[in-house]
């Protein structure tokens, strides 16, 4: 256990990536007076050097229109990032009539949001993310929107109803510590930034 258990403790810098990495020297992340901003198309994700397992995440983001990025949780390889790291979708789905496990707050192809909780792009929204053993619970702006169980998934590539899903592992049987990564999705439609990361880490 961390000595930082039930404590926050920022993952963010001021003005450094301190504590994070893309494992490339070519990337388009930085850091300005606490605001991490993403020009993308590099396609170089973000993830930090710890590892976490069971914690509280809250960080707020900003995106332009159309943008598209994740957050990744438990990341156990930063070289397979979608079949070994749980994504909450970070998306422009403002305007989506119903919400789906691809709208912005989603655990993505896995559990959709019960609201559309996001707000239009250039605003900043806050996302906390608790994770408890098997238990992953989303916020979004103040609304409770997604929960997974994660001993419920005992199949790859299927949901607890049946669905199917895109992942090659059942997440039942995944590890429980990993990176948080940041995703630069490669879409060259706008900018994306990302501030007040902080990190919780739980008994």
């Amino acid at each position: 256990m961390s000595s930082n258990a039930n404590q926050w403790v920022s993952l963010l810098d001021a003005n450094s990536l301190a504590g994070w990495t893309t494992g490339y020297a070519e990337h388009g992340w930085s850091v300005e007076n606490g605001v991490l901003q993403c020009v993308p198309g590099h396609k170089r994700h973000l993830y930090t050097e710890a590892t976490y397992e069971n914690f509280v995440l809250s960080l707020d983001f900003r995106i332009e229109a159309g943008m598209n990025s994740g957050v990744f949780l438990r990341c156990s390889d930063v070289n397979d990032i979608v079949n070994t790291g749980i994504e909450i979708q970070i998306y422009d789905t403002f305007d989506w009539p119903e919400p789906n496990t691809h709208s912005c707050g989603a655990i993505y192809d896995l559990v959709a949001p019960r609201v559309n909780a996001v707000k239009a792009p250039g605003e900043w929204n806050t996302l906390v993310v608790t994770c408890s053993g098997p238990h992953i619970s989303v916020t979004l702006n103040d609304q409770d929107i997604a929960e997974m169980n994660c001993d419920l998934w005992t199949e790859p590539g299927k949901n607890p109803d049946g669905s199917e899903n895109k992942y090659i592992y059942a997440w039942r049987d995944m590890p429980r510590r990993g990176h948080i990564l940041l995703q630069d999705y490669g879409s060259n439609k706008g900018l994306m930034w990302y501030r007040n990361i902080k990190i919780k880490e739980l008994d």
